[in-house]
């Protein structure tokens, strides 16, 4: 900010400064006497607009620190913003220094595209933070990496709903956090908010309450986004639950075959015993599986082409040999 704000010496009232090259003529000697006498004027008395377009190339901290100006806080407020990658991630205070001296080094345009917001491990931070920091911002990619703080984590999560991302990528060491609150309709929500959703902690999250949603998911492939991750689910589970989300287990025959009818998924198959079941429809794949040891194991893949799908298929088919 203060680099755009110097800039302002170079702006006269009603004209802009002119780089006259070429001998020094009498013409250009009284221009350069009546540029001396023009008043400098300063950033903000520039048009709003203007102003706005200033703010732009900045990073998102420089504009934070702007909107200590109440005027500049009503122009963050009400214009808006595209970053293309933004990562908020929980870091030990030397790591941060690291990081920020690392960043002063960085070419202009990798200081703009790929910005960071470092917390600091330990430290108290108000959602409202966040929240304050990402309105009226489109973001390309948004990573998000937490670590054990529960609260905070939970007000983080509901927050995500609420912001325009294209990429989502979530990655937290806190389970219990996110079993709090990613319940019911909450990926759904999520889901909606952007195009793309990567995230780790909920592929390794284990609770009955998220197979009793899973028909959640079947719901996200009516619409814009497709969930990039997987769940599983280990222990006793009952078979009734699979009809939740539309598959109809037949226990009949002896085969590994599967089939798709009416767009429900029907496995025919005898005693599950030791022995894996496959099933593929769009771009799903689901991988059901029952162990004496760990019960019954659910887990889902979606593939975003075809051909990921063949290629699952064909791995499948050179087991089964």
């Amino acid at each position: 900010f203060a680099s755009a704000h110097n800039s302002g010496k170079y702006l006269y009232k009603n004209n802009f400064r002119h780089d006259m090259s070429g001998p020094i003529t009498r013409s250009r000697t009284r221009k350069l006497e009546e540029d001396k006498k023009r008043t400098p004027i300063s950033i903000m008395e520039l048009p709003t607009e203007l102003i706005a377009i200033f703010l732009s190339f900045l990073s998102i901290k420089d504009r934070q620190n702007a909107r200590i100006n109440w005027r500049m806080d009503g122009i963050v407020l009400n214009t808006k913003y595209s970053v293309e990658n933004l990562k908020i991630e929980e870091v030990s205070e030397q790591t941060k220094r690291k990081r920020i001296a690392k960043r002063k080094n960085l070419p202009f345009h990798k200081y703009r595209h790929e910005q960071e917001i470092l917390l600091v491990k330990g430290r108290s931070y108000s959602s409202q933070f966040i929240r304050r920091i990402l309105e009226n911002i489109s973001i390309g990619q948004l990573s998000i990496k937490l670590n054990h703080r529960f609260g905070f984590h939970c007000e983080i999560y509901h927050l995500l709903k609420y912001f325009k991302v294209d990429t989502l990528m979530v990655d937290s060491k806190s389970y219990e956090s996110a079993n709090s609150v990613i319940t019911r309709s909450y990926l759904l929500e999520l889901a909606n908010t952007c195009t793309s959703l990567n995230t780790t902690p909920f592929g390794r999250i284990a609770t009955p309450h998220m197979l009793n949603d899973l028909h959640l998911y079947f719901a996200m492939f009516n619409g814009k986004t497709k969930l990039r991750c997987y769940i599983t689910e280990i222990g006793t589970l009952s078979l009734k639950i699979l009809r939740v989300l539309g598959i109809d287990i037949i226990e009949q025959g002896d085969t590994r075959e599967t089939e798709i009818f009416n767009q429900i998924f029907i496995i025919k198959n005898g005693p599950i015993g030791d022995r894996d079941v496959y099933i593929f429809h769009f771009d799903m794949e689901i991988f059901f599986a029952h162990s004496r040891n760990t019960g019954y194991r659910l887990r889902l893949n979606f593939h975003e082409t075809q051909s990921s799908i063949n290629a699952a298929k064909s791995t499948l088919n050179a087991r089964s040999r």
